[in-house]
Order: C-alpha cells, then structure tokens, then sequence
C-alpha cells in the first residue's frame, strides 16, 4: 500500500538546499553486515545452549529437592501408620480384650478410646463376623467377614484398609484391625522346651488333654476406626509444606484419601478417571508405587508433583508446588539470558549502525541544516509546557501542517491527553473542540506501534460523519510521531495535512531527527526539574549539617568536662585533642599535649611489640585493657585504657580515641589481695594433693586386695565345677550310644513279638506313650549336651577371668578377655525393663597380640562394661518410659589397630548418659553418682591409673545427657622397656 505524508508540500527553496540522492550500497558493505550478523548469531546459539544445560543442572536440583521432602512425608506418614498398628496391637494383648466377653471389654476399650485421640471408634470382631462397637455396641444384622481386610486379619496379620464407610456409623474411614490370639506372644516366649515335656506328662498322669503342641488360634479381631476427615488434618501437620503448596494421599485405586480441598475427598471419586490425561497418568504411576516428580496442570496452573509410596499401607503421597515457587532459583538466569540477549541485539544494532554510519553522516548533514532553527527553537526553554508549546508551533510553521497537538498517552486508561497545540484559523471554525475530537477519535489507531504512523483518514475506522467533516475542511492525512522519554513517560506528537505528498525518505528522516531532538529537549526539561529538587534538597542538608555541627560542639563540651581522660591522636601518633580531665591525671595542660607524639609523651609500655599491638588493634577496631604511663612529675600511673578505631566516610582509619582511667590506688589493694589468696591457695593445694595421694594410696590397696581373693575364689570355682561337667559331657556320647541300642533290642523284640498279642503289654506301651518317648528321649540328651557345653564355655571364661592376679607382661588376646567378661555378666544383660534383653554388639578389628597386665585389664573391662549396664537399666527402668520405645537397649564395642601401633578399644552404650560436670569428676577416687550402697567411687579411679600408669595409655569418655556415653581405651600394642611401677 503507498503512504503519503499529511503534510503539505515542502517549498522549493527548502528542498533545492538538500540532497535527497541516495545511492546504491556498495557489496563490501553488504559483506560486512553478513559477517556481523554471523558472529553474533554465532555467539547467540552459545549462551543458548549454555543457558539451557544450566537451567536443566539447576531445575533438577531443585526437583530432587522436592521429592527428598515428598520422601520425608512418606517416612512421616508410615511412622504414624506404625504407631497407630502398635496401639491397635498393645490393646488387642490385653487380657479383658482376650477374653472376648464385651461386657468386660467394654470399659477398657471406651477409656482407650478416648485416650487415643486418632481413634473415633474401637471395635470387637467375633470369629463369626458379628462385632461390638463402642460407638453403638452390638451392631445387628451386620457381618464382616466380607471386608479383604477382616480376612486378611484372621489369618494373623495386622492389616490397615483401605477407606472404606462404617456399616455401623456410616462415616468415610480407615480400619486399623490385628487379630486376638488365644495365647499372647509374651507367654509363647517364656515356655521352655523342658517345661513343654513336663506340662504333657502333668497332663497325661491325669487324664486331661494336652494342646502344647497346638498352634496358636485367632479368638477375634480389634479394630481402630480413624476418620478419613481426620487423616488430612495429620497428614497436613505431618508433611509441614509451605503455605502455596500441598500434600495429598491416594489409596490403590486412585481416590484421595487427604486432600486440602474437603469436596475431593467427600466425592471419591479416581483421580484415574480423571479427564485431564496427565493428572491421569500421573495417578497411575502414584497407584503402581512408583516414584518420581512430574510437571502438569492443575485448575488451569502448572505446578509439580513429587510422589513416593507409603510403605505401611498401599498408599502413595504427593507433593503439589507450584511450578515458579520451585523455579524460583531460575528467575536470575532468566534475568541473564534477557540481559545477555538484550547485549547481544545491541551489539548487532551498533555494529549495522557503524557500517552505515558514513552513508548517513551526509544525509545528516543535508537535514540538520533544515531543522537547526526548529532545534534551537525546542531548547529555547527549559519549562516543560513552554518547549511543547514551542514545539508545535515551529513543526506546524516548518512543515505546513493544517493542526499540529502533542498529548500524553496514559496506558492503563488508553486515551490521548492534549497538552498544547497549534491549528490553522479555518479548520478552528470547522472544529471548534477538535482537541477533544481528536482525543475521543484518535487514541485507538494512532498509538498502534512505536513507529511513525503515516495514514489517508480515509483508510482508518473513523466514523463516516468525522471522514465527512475532515473531508469538508480539507483534512485528508495525518502522521502520529511517538516520543518515548521513559516507560512511564509516553507522548505523541499529531498533526494533520490538507495535502498529501509522496513516501520521501528525507520526510522519514526529518520527522526522526524531529523526535530525538524532542525526548532530548524534554529529559532535559526533566533534569532541569530535578536538579532544582536536588539544590532545594542539598540546601536543606546544609542547614541540617549545620545544626549537627552546633550539636557536636555541645557535645565536645561536655566530654572537655568528663574526670576520665579523653585522647584523640592521629595515624601518625600525633595528640589532636587533650581534655581537661587529661590534664588532672597526667599534669599537662592541653597546649603542652597537642601535636606531641602520645606513646613517648606518656612512656607507653607495651606488652608486646608496637607493631604487633597496633596490627591486631587496626583489625579489631577496638581495644581495652591495662597501661602504664608516666606523668609530667614522673609518678608511674596504672591506667584502664579504652581504644576505639575511628574511620572516615570510605572507611580508611583516621583516628584513635582513647578513654584512660586512673585505677592506681584499685591496682596495689588488687596485688596485695592476689599476693594473699596466693598463699592460701598453695597452702590449698597441697593439703589436696596430699589427700589424693592417700586416697589413690587406699583405693588401690583395697582393690587390689579385692580382685586378688576374687580372682582365687573365681579359679576355684572354676576347677570345681570343670570336673563334674567333664564327667558328665563325656558320659552323654555313651547315653547316647545305649539309648539308641536299647530302642534298636525293642524294635527287635517288636518285631518278633508283637505287642498286640499281649494285652498287659499293649496296655503299658500305651500308659508310657512309648512312641513320645521313642522321639522325645534323643532330644532330652542333646539338651543335656547342650547345657554341659554351656558350663564348659562358662568355665573357661572363668578361668581367662581369674587372671586377675597375674602381674606379669604377657603377650595375650584382648578380644578373649573382653568375652570372658561379657560372660561373666550374662546373667545382669537380661534385667531391663519386661526382661528386656540389652543387645551387645562386637565391632572387633583384626588385632595381633598385645603385650599387656591381662588380669589388670579385665578388670577395666569388667568395670566399664558393669557401669554401661547400671546405665542401660536406669534408663530403661524408668516407670516414665514409653510402651513404644524405639530404641533397644545396647552395648557397642569395636576395637581397632591404629597406625600398627596403639590399640583402640571402644565402649558404647545408649543409657542415661553423664552430664559435663560430672565428666570433669569421673576418675576422681571415692566419686560416684550411685546410691548408697551400689557403689564405691573406686571403679573408674582406678581403672584410669591401669590404663594411664601400668599401660602407659588413655582412657577417655565422651557423653551427653540422654545420648549415653563412650569409654575410649587406648593402649601401645608393645609396652616400653621401662613401666611405671604398679
């Protein structure tokens, strides 16, 4: 389509003065532009491709961050699961719940009921599929032996349903159920095997049946019922996202279980079938127990889904976010690429306009010739609304235009603002309010684009009556110059033309020279503007400065008066200010003190170099402390100095303030106080020391003279009880030997005469019940073996342990002593809490030899190992202590070579712990935390003076309160040639 210009034909005297040829490029300018254009696509296709693998490496960061928080809800959720299958199982052992009878079970269920806050209903389920509930009691007409997870139940299995609505409440729930056994775990575990055969001969002397060999029976069923309702409120507090994010849970056929949002989990309904595909599939995966985070839309946003499965139950949990919260990390790298982007169209947009730069000089040249006087006219001012009037009225004169009008357009509201304009006498007469019309009529094709917008009126949506008017009074054209100063600044300059003109370059180039000129005149106009505000603004700051000023003076008045002495010198150790209290401390008046070097003028003693002193001081920017300075009747004064680094406004050190105070007179009464604490305190000190000795003098002898009787009665009992046994064990191979011939003689005699033909001896053989004896006798000899191997194991412990009193070096195995002791102490790890047993665990390195005191060890051992126990039971002893304690009770002990010359041993317990106070008395003689008559203090003391002293090694403990405790033992594996004496 031509355009044509809307304005009148430039006269020919104008046009004659400028040179409109515009010649062809030439084809090294053509060339130039291609390889510009090359490079910087080149250099694009670079950051695009690094910008898309950095945005790949953050996003999957931030995408395993989101599923390690899904994961995180899963373990919470299965650990609430646990606990709810652990309460379901405890009330399920008790006995009234065992007995099956509701009228005795009732009353404890109601208080557990109401106990547990998870729970809204408890129920008891009969073999037959009838049940009793404590919300109705017995509920009729009803059977259970339908639901999977009721028969999963009864097969011995603790089971958690899936959401299912009560037959008996009609409420949308979940059933925690676990079966009553007619016989409770507890008891099971207690029957020996010897009290098994005992039991059935009892029974048989007296006729009555025998079920010790029957397998254990489900009575019935306990079931927990927990609101679906309640589970969004648990999973909301347990899976702790932020406010834009949420979790949900869906059970194996896609329904959610928990949800924010109340109507998803009313409505039931599978996310499955859903009709959005991807939240479809997103729940297939999620149903099959897959894991993983995925992108999709969800109510018309996108936001990620980290799902994981739930382990205690066929669920699966998701973490909804929204897709900018978890690229939020992204928005800098987005912002680089713009950045980046935006450099790179610059660069090519300089580099074209290099190349053409020298084709358009000329043409510059021809048209700053033409509008010099209209630039000088727009510059004229520097009040805004004066070079806009201006301005219209030189383009409307240079151009010839019919009206010309500038207007601020406003973005939010869409429509043109005139602020000024200039018209010709004959179009104000056909158009008294064109302002207006132009206004109302323009605004919507005239602003279209930031590019010059040269149209006939005929060609734009104007309504036929304002074409007619225009057309009436000549007006056939109009141009729209847009004139951006800022984003938030936007104007036009609009004029309009009786006569069109053909589409001339130079016109293109005028009315762009037109525009720049004009953003130049107004940001100037704008600039003028704030540089007033900021002169007014630097005057205000001036008479506030001076305020200041005369505060600071007020101020420097009052510390002149201050009794401590106040010194400000230079970086050159030049005195800049002496107060008055200065003058009454040192003697010097303030004309004697300024400009003189402060160190030497007081006889500064520092307690290290100068240099050094100064360096820490500049980086710490501050200092306080004791100095020693001389006055002016050379009297040596103690002063408490107060150093304080003052800088100027870029931070550079200008100045030191000093505040000294004269503590002479506090000094000496300090120093002859210290002088007589001294005395009293090594008087202290030694009385200490030599009550320790003695202490440490008696704890050894009395343990030595303990552990020497107790390592002879130990080797005696030993050599005792070894005889009997060996006896025994090696007569149990000839039991053994008889007993299977003597079965062989009766299946002979079995044979040959049958015992049906002898009715007394038929009778017999069944009052024996020789079959079970036949099959139980082999068994009761294999005990026998078995407990004489027991008492042989026990016995060698005992004599490994006995050699307590050997006090020679010897080469020995330290893995044998720490079992020998672990032996010993059997009987004391099964005395926790419900015969809880305490689990030792053995971490043994791979240890030669070590040359050691075997005796004087396994004592250590024996009483570390005694302390970790009495440490185990008072902690797990406690009436406080939870039924669903997670933790079990343990011992840990690892030893290990380091360096292929020291040996570490290492004891660890998860008891009670030792707070640090205690820690810092642990191997004190006669110290301990033990009741009146459980302990004697001498344990550790002496156990500390074996290791440190007979094995020149360390023992250490390392432990915190509740977070039990570690004894570090750590010995040479060869002793050197001199060792202490024991």
């Amino acid at each position: 389509m031509e355009n044509h210009y809307p304005i009148q034909p430039l006269r020919t005297k104008s046009l004659s003065k400028v040179d409109f040829s515009f010649r062809k490029k030439p084809v090294k300018k053509l060339i130039s532009k291609l390889i510009i254009v090359g490079a910087v696509l080149a250099v694009g296709i670079v950051s695009g491709i690094s910008y898309g693998l950095v945005r790949s490496i953050i996003l999957t960061g931030s995408q395993e961050n989101a599923l390690k928080e899904a994961q995180k809800a899963s373990l919470e959720i299965d650990q609430w699961l646990t606990e709810l299958r652990s309460q379901v199982e405890s009330i399920a052992n008790n006995s009234e719940v065992r007995s099956m009878n509701w009228s005795k079970a009732e009353p404890f269920l109601q208080l557990e009921a109401d106990r547990l806050p998870d729970y809204y209903m408890l129920s008891l389920v009969n073999v037959d599929g009838s049940y009793y509930t404590t919300s109705v009691g017995f509920v009729e007409d009803q059977n259970l032996l339908d639901r999977p997870h009721i028969q999963k139940t009864f097969a011995g299995q603790t089971t958690i349903s899936q959401p299912i609505i009560s037959r008996s409440t009609g409420i949308y729930q979940i059933s925690i159920c676990a079966p009553i056994l007619s016989v409770p775990p507890l008891n099971r575990q207690r029957v020996s095997p010897e009290e098994t055969s005992l039991r059935t001969k009892s029974l048989k002397a007296l006729n009555l049946p025998d079920d010790s060999r029957e397998s254990n029976s489900v009575r019935g069923l306990l079931c927990g019922s927990v609101s679906v309702k309640n589970i969004t409120n648990i999973v909301e507090k347990i899976s702790n996202v932020q406010n834009d994010s949420f979790a949900v849970v869906i059970d194996r056929d896609g329904i959610p279980i928990a949800h924010p949002d109340p109507k998803f989990v009313q409505a039931r309904k599978s996310f499955l079938a859903d009709s959005n595909t991807r939240l479809a599939t997103l729940a297939k995966k999620m149903v099959n127990s897959q894991e993983g985070i995925e992108l999709v839309s969800l109510n018309k946003s996108w936001v990620y889904v980290a799902y994981t499965p739930i382990q205690k139950a066929d669920w699966s949990v998701g973490l909804v976010i929204p897709q900018d919260r978890l690229e939020a990390q992204l928005r800098p790298l987005n912002l680089l690429a713009g950045v980046i982007g935006t450099l790179l169209i610059l660069a090519t947009i300089f580099a074209i306009w290099q190349v053409k730069l020298f084709q358009e000089t000329r043409e510059r040249a021809t048209r700053e010739a033409l509008v010099n006087q209209l630039t000088e006219q727009i510059r004229a001012s520097l009040d805004l609304n004066t070079l806009l009037q201006i301005t219209v009225n030189e383009v409307k004169r240079v151009l010839g235009l019919s009206w010309v009008g500038f207007s601020w357009y406003h973005t939010e509201q869409k429509r043109l603002e005139f602020v000024c304009s200039s018209f010709s006498f004959k179009l104000a007469q056909a158009f008294p309010k064109i302002n207006a019309l132009i206004e109302e009529t323009f605004a919507d094709f005239s602003v279209s684009s930031e590019m010059i917008n040269l149209r006939k009126l005929e060609e734009v949506h104007l309504k036929e009556k304002y074409k007619a008017d225009f057309k009436k009074a000549g007006v056939c054209c109009y141009f729209a110059l847009p004139i951006r100063v800022n984003k938030s600044q936007i104007g036009y300059l609009i004029g309009l033309s009786k006569t069109p003109i053909s589409n001339d370059k130079a016109i293109l180039k005028l009315l762009n020279t037109i525009q720049g000129q004009l953003v130049i005149a107004i940001t100037q106009a704008n600039l003028y503007k704030q540089v007033q505000e900021q002169v007014e603004l630097l005057n205000q700051t001036l008479r506030e400065r001076s305020e200041a000023q005369a505060q600071l003076q007020q101020k420097m008045e009052m510390l002149d008066r201050s009794s401590n002495g106040i010194i400000i010198w230079d970086m050159n150790d030049k005195i800049i200010y002496w107060n008055q209290g200065a003058e009454n401390i040192y003697g010097w008046k303030k004309t004697e003190a300024i400009n003189q070097n402060i160190h030497r003028f007081l006889g500064t003693n520092f307690l290290t170099s100068k240099a050094e002193f100064m360096g820490k001081f500049l980086k710490n920017g501050s200092w306080n402390g004791e100095l020693k300075h001389q006055t002016k009747d050379n009297e040596t004064l103690v002063i408490f100095s107060r150093w304080t680094l003052q800088r100027d406004e870029q931070g550079n050190p200008r100045a030191i303030l000093e505040i000294n105070s004269d503590i002479t007179e506090r000094k000496a009464a300090e120093t002859a106080l210290a002088y007589s604490e001294a005395q009293l305190r090594e008087k202290a000190t030694q009385l200490e020391t030599t009550l320790a000795e003695l202490q440490r003098t008696q704890a050894q002898v009395i343990q030595n003279e303990k552990m020497s009787s107790l390592g002879q009665l130990v080797g005696g009992v030993a050599h005792e009880i070894n005889n009997p046994v060996s006896f025994i064990y090696g007569n149990l191979t000839h039991a053994e030997e008889y007993m299977q011939d003597l079965i062989n003689l009766l299946h002979l005699y079995q044979e040959h005469y049958p015992a049906d033909s002898t009715p007394e001896i038929q009778d017999e053989i069944e009052a024996v019940d020789l079959e079970f004896i036949e099959e139980d006798f082999p068994k009761i000899l294999k005990s026998m073996k078995n407990g004489a191997k027991r008492i042989e194991d026990i016995v060698v412990s005992l004599r490994n342990f006995s050699r307590m009193d050997e006090a020679d070096l010897k080469e020995v195995n330290i893995h044998e002593g720490i079992d020998s002791t672990l032996m010993i102490l059997q009987n004391r790890l099964n005395v926790t809490r419900k015969n809880t047993p305490i689990n030792v665990i053995k971490n043994y390195g791979n240890l030669p030899k070590v040359e050691c005191y075997p005796g004087r060890l396994n004592q250590v051992f024996m009483n570390l190992l005694t302390n970790a126990i009495d440490a185990i039971q008072e902690e797990y002893n406690q009436p406080s202590l939870s039924e669903t304690q997670e933790t079990a009770p343990t011992i840990e002990i690892s030893t290990e070579l380091i360096e292929n010359e020291r040996v570490e041993i290492r004891i660890k317990d998860n008891g009670c712990g030792i707070s640090e106070s205690v820690q810092n008395r642990l191997f004190d003689p006669f110290f301990t935390t033990k009741p009146v008559g459980k302990g004697t203090g001498l344990g550790l003391s002496i156990s500390y003076q074996i290791i440190t002293e007979k094995h020149q090694g360390k023992l250490l403990c390392n432990s915190k309160l509740e977070e039990g405790a570690e004894f570090i033992i750590e010995i040479p594996k060869k002793q050197s040639p001199v060792t202490p004496a024991p």
